[in-house]
């Protein structure tokens, strides 16, 4: 004779349970990981980049051929110039100084496409450079001329850190990207393919328009939507006409009267001329 077993849990109570728990869940990991501070994020994302890929480098090693710093002078002036704007940005203090040091790093790396040979992305970054500068102006003349909030020391100490790893990972990885080719660099061919294949000797231009073709259109639809993004900038300034910028908001706090916080005593209000200063009372 078959009975029935009563379960300690009931479906219902169970799904309602571990519903319940699961959104207790979800609250304790937003409250610690959702926190509104943009800095926390990406900072979150630059540290997995160090922790995982540059885990990865350290346990792999060996990491490939010996590194060939430079071939010319000239690639070690500019290195070093687009190294110190970068610094230098980052301690800039207003706004458009720090957007004219970034333009000079981008400015540099189309340099070093120029001395490295590749007349074609060197060009592709100029104009993309060029046209972010703009926009960049055209954007910066609604916001305050300084930025208004520094972090703190630690903070500051902190961040530098992590752009320190970050800048060392990435680097790792292109070197073991470089040092990570087994076989002959099908470039060698392109002379003697140029003219079987497309008919042309000059190989920048068949490697442009035939071979890469696909590469050039989006390079080519790139600057359309950059060029896009400006034109539609300055029209809509010209239909609104340009707007005040704001005042940068005071930092510190305000003195307190009777001079606490050690600033100046704040002098009492005094009636207007003409006013009583006496409050009035009914009866």
């Amino acid at each position: 004779m078959l009975h029935r077993v009563r379960a300690p849990v009931g479906g219902v109570r169970g799904y309602e349970w571990l519903t319940r728990r699961f959104d207790r869940a979800a609250i304790a990991v937003t409250s610690v990981t959702q926190r509104g501070s943009l800095p926390q994020y990406l900072g979150t994302i630059l540290l997995v980049l160090v922790l995982v890929p540059g885990g990865a480098l350290l346990a792999t090693g060996p990491w490939g051929r010996p590194v060939h710093l430079w071939d010319t002078p000239l690639q070690l002036v500019v290195g070093l110039v687009t190294a110190a704007a970068a610094l230098l940005a980052v301690g800039a203090r207003r706004r458009l100084t720090a957007m004219l040091l970034v333009g000079v790093t981008g400015y540099g790396t189309a340099m070093m496409f120029v001395l490295y040979g590749a007349p074609d992305l060197a060009l592709t970054q100029f104009l993309v450079e060029t046209a972010t500068i703009a926009v960049f102006v055209l954007v910066l003349r609604r916001l305050p001329e300084r930025f208004s909030v520094r972090p703190l020391r630690r903070s500051r100490w902190v961040r530098r850190s992590v752009g320190v790893a970050v800048g060392v990972v990435l680097a790792g990885l292109g070197l073991v990207a470089a040092g990570a080719r087994t076989a002959p660099s099908i470039s060698r061919d392109f002379p003697e393919q140029a003219v079987i294949r497309a008919y042309g000797r000059n190989v920048v231009n068949v490697t442009l328009v035939d071979i890469r073709a696909w590469d050039t259109m989006g390079e080519l639809s790139v600057l359309v939507a950059t060029a896009t993004g400006v034109a539609s900038l300055v029209f809509q300034r010209s239909r609104t006409g340009p707007r005040p910028r704001r005042p940068p908001r005071p930092v510190g706090r305000r003195p307190r009267p009777g001079g606490r916080c050690g600033c100046a005593a704040v002098p009492p209000c005094t009636p207007a001329a003409g006013r009583s200063s006496s409050r009035w009372s009914p009866g």
